[in-house]
């Protein structure tokens, strides 16, 4: 599997990183993941799995300022926009 795009939003930092392209309504369950305990890393706390109607694994959002916890050059790639263009 490959990245097939990634976004950020310009405003609040947010990313998001789509492993299939995406369709209207293809989103049927999102989970967010959290620290369940010390040896977890923070990072955890910052982001949610999407997945579709058969449990695959369709995109990871990124909650917060994407720079902090993806790499550069994952970042370098990004189509950038706002919220309210999307």
């Amino acid at each position: 599997m490959s990245i097939v795009r990634v976004t950020q939003d310009a405003d609040t930092g947010y990313a998001y990183i789509y492993l299939s392209e995406p369709s209207r309504g293809s989103v049927e369950r999102s989970v967010e993941l959290e620290r369940r305990d010390d040896d977890d890393p923070e990072a955890m706390a910052h982001l949610v799995l999407d997945f579709d109607r058969e449990g695959l694994l369709l995109g990871i959002e990124v909650i917060g300022r994407a720079e902090r916890w993806l790499r550069p050059e994952l970042l370098r790639y990004a189509v950038r926009g706002s919220a309210e263009s999307t």
